[in-house]
């Protein structure tokens, strides 16, 4: 009993332990789970504190980030350029209010009823062709360009566009557009740029009609006007209108615009004329207007009705309105300059008048230098260079020319007789009885005093001698009216007539043969025409010796002399004074001596005034008596200049020019060294020329010719091998002869 009652305690007791023991071990747990709970909640509040930390950072961030944005748009939108991102789908990803304001835009979208473009000439650019849709598709960004654009509500714009590729998103191109406002700068860049072309350009013009054209010229390039004229008073009719130029725009077709400015030509000047252009003419102020202007009574009403934007500008100087000028646009061009700047224009038109006015003072000036007040025909000086250059076009085009001289018989008595009055009203009949006889081709010049000079070119001996007898014929039939005498009184003239090349070789001398016919015809009995001759020359009183005042001048008139005996004599020193010239400048020579070869070939046959006629113009080869005289011309030559103070350096080109290096020339039979190197250059060029030229014992040669009789000389031990090289050089012969080359080298 104790047994089992002492086991119900152990029992009881282990049982009471085990209990224990797991209360024990599951405190221990619990002990565990609150430690672990409270390490998860300092975990916690760790986590909950660095959350918070990021929370106040992010906060911060985001605040600064939308700062950032509200810092970026406000720039964005202060910006001065416009500026937009698209993409291919017109879809804005962001414009400022600078591109909005420029564009004329409320919306950010753009299409052509919002905005039209065009190029900076007023080209229409169709939307396709917009910059901005052209990057869009892809195509190659262009450089910054200026267009004008005309925005919705009908503002004209010129602006500075750039479209710069931003690559694709989500298969979609897109750009970055900036647009830059320039209209005011282009303006003034224009309008500088248009009045500085303007005032080179005119100040390069001399004629007036050059001048409006080039003032013209200068609007078309840099307005891109539709229609530019310019319109003057007409110098002889100062109540009519005159067009100096006019450029055609689209307005009109080439039959109209000549219409228009026959119009203007032929309606009078005044502030009713239907032309707008011809009352800013009378009354010196400008008109702009935009609508059609209406050409009642011209055949035709609304004549203007393509132009419109027209300007009328008058040109004034001195405040007297002398001119207008007229710029207009029309609607099919869309010109973003419909209306022009008139502050601008007024600076044209002023630039414009005072170059014509320049060209205005010029031309009179060139018309008092080159005409006779008195007949209004061409004057002495004219005479000379028109004479010159038909002469010149005469021998290249193988054609004749003739000269017709004129004296107004007994006019010295006839003056006496009835006052200078009356014989300055004579003179002013036969001018204009001699430009009634003459073709428009022809020119009439008075030549001094009574005498007047008529140029016929492409015209032979016999047909000027027809024209000249109706010349004749003409004023012989002239009544010159005089108070008090119904019939009038009348006057006769004598004529010459001389012709190129049959009489003479160059200008000079065909004057001097005309005047000799003309002498004749008056020693003959007057009022008639004589065609010149060699024999109708008086005979030469020569003296010795020229005077110690003589000139270079008086010499080449003694030479012409001999031309008009010959035909070939003054045009033969003329060319062997060039030829030597240039030879001796080709070798370098001092330029004191070029000039002494240019003055000794002009005189260097003076001598020939001595030789007789029928030696110098005989065909047949000279007796040996004929050729001594002949050999005389350059010792007579060197005495006739010997007591010119002037012509003394000369001396020794006009007797030395036949001597040869080999000894046999003449008069001194001269050798090698004994030679200079000036008269050496003057000999070659002497014979190249006489024996290219045509004379009346040999028919020309040719250049060929001459040379390879050149190279002959030289061989001969004639003629000096430098100045034939130099001669060949200078004309540009190549040779390919061995022994040729051989020859010019040895």
């Amino acid at each position: 009993m104790f047994l089992n009652l002492g086991m119900r305690t152990l029992h009881q007791s282990l049982t009471v332990a085990d209990r224990t023991t797991a209360v024990s071990a599951h405190n221990d747990a619990l002990v565990q789970a609150l430690q672990q709970l409270q390490l998860q909640e300092e975990e916690l509040q760790a986590q909950h504190s660095e959350m918070a930390v990021l929370n106040a950072q992010y906060a911060e961030a985001l605040n600064e980030t939308e700062q950032a944005q509200n810092d970026l748009r406000k720039v964005f939108n202060t910006v001065r350029d416009g500026i937009i991102v698209m993409d291919d789908r017109s879809v804005n990803t962001i414009s400022n209010d600078a591109y909005r304001t420029i564009v004329g835009l409320d919306q950010q979208a753009q299409s052509p009823q919002d905005l039209k473009m065009m190029a900076e000439d007023g080209t229409d650019i169709p939307f396709g062709k917009w910059p901005f849709q052209r990057v869009l598709r892809g195509e190659i960004p262009d450089p910054p360009t200026v267009y004008h654009i005309v925005t919705h509500n009908g503002e004209r714009r010129v602006v500075l566009i750039e479209a710069v590729p931003l690559g694709q998103r989500d298969g979609h191109h897109r750009l970055l557009g900036v647009v830059r406002e320039i209209t005011r700068e282009y303006q003034e860049s224009r309008n500088a740029e248009v009045l500085r072309a303007l005032a080179h350009q005119c100040a390069s013009a001399i004629e007036m009609t050059r001048v409006a054209e080039v003032a013209i010229e200068v609007l078309c390039e840099h307005l891109h006007i539709g229609n530019g004229t310019i319109l003057i008073r007409h110098p002889s009719r100062p109540e009519y209108a005159r067009v100096l130029a006019t450029r055609n725009g689209p307005e009109f077709a080439e039959d109209e615009l000549a219409r228009l400015i026959t119009i203007a030509e032929q309606t009078l000047i005044s502030p009713e004329a239907p032309l707008r252009s011809l009352q800013v003419l009378a009354t010196g102020e400008a008109q702009f207007h935009e609508s059609p202007l209406q050409l009642h009574g011209a055949g035709e009403a609304g004549f203007h009705q393509r132009m419109h934007s027209v300007a009328y500008l008058p040109l004034v100087v001195e405040q007297v309105p002398f001119g207008v000028l007229m710029t207009s646009f029309s609607p099919q061009q869309d010109q973003v300059w419909e209306a022009p700047s008139l502050l601008l224009l007024r600076a044209v038109a002023d630039e414009v008048a005072m170059a014509l006015h320049r060209a205005r003072l010029y031309e009179a000036a060139q018309k008092q230098a080159l005409f006779d007040p008195l007949t209004g025909l061409r004057n002495h000086r004219a005479l000379q260079r028109i004479l010159q250059e038909e002469v010149t076009a005469a021998s290249m085009h193988n054609v004749p020319i003739s000269v017709v001289m004129l004296d107004v018989d007994h006019f010295r008595m006839f003056n006496e007789s009835y006052g200078h009055d009356i014989g300055d009203r004579a003179l002013q009949h036969v001018a204009q009885s001699i430009t009634a006889a003459i073709r428009e081709s022809d020119c009439a010049a008075r030549y001094g005093g009574e005498e007047f000079t008529v140029i016929l070119p492409g015209t032979d001996a016999q047909h000027a001698s027809e024209i000249a007898e109706r010349i004749r014929a003409g004023i012989a039939a002239t009544r010159i009216p005089v108070q008090g005498n119904p019939e009038g009184l009348t006057v006769t003239a004598s004529l010459g007539v001389a012709s190129f090349p049959r009489h003479s070789s160059i200008p000079t001398s065909l004057l001097k043969a005309a005047d000799i016919a003309l002498y004749a015809s008056k020693h003959n009995g007057r009022n008639r025409v004589m065609l010149y001759a060699p024999s109708l020359i008086p005979p030469a009183d020569l003296p010795a010796q020229l005077p110690a005042h003589a000139t270079l001048e008086m010499v080449q008139a003694l030479i012409t002399g001999v031309d008009l005996r010959d035909g070939f004599t003054a045009s033969h020193s003329e060319g062997v004074s060039r030829l030597a010239a240039a030879i001796g400048a080709h070798l370098n020579i001092p330029a004191k001596e070029v000039e002494l070869l240019r003055m000794g070939g002009l005189v260097h046959d003076v001598g020939k005034v001595a030789v007789p006629e029928h030696i110098l113009m005989k065909h047949d080869k000279l007796t040996p008596d004929e050729w001594t005289v002949m050999q005389r011309h350059t010792v007579l030559g060197e005495q006739l200049l010997a007591g010119v103070e002037e012509l003394r350096e000369l001396l020794p080109l006009v007797r030395s020019h036949h001597e040869r290096l080999d000894g046999s020339g003449y008069p001194d039979g001269l050798q090698g060294d004994a030679i200079s190197l000036t008269i050496r250059i003057l000999a070659v060029a002497d014979v190249f020329e006489a024996y290219t030229a045509e004379r009346p014992y040999h028919t020309s040669h040719s250049v060929a010719e001459g040379l390879a009789l050149l190279r002959l000389e030289v061989q001969r031990g004639h003629m000096d091998q430098r100045a034939v090289r130099a001669l060949h050089e200078i004309l540009g012969e190549i040779h390919s002869v061995e022994g040729s080359e051989v020859l010019l080298a040895a």
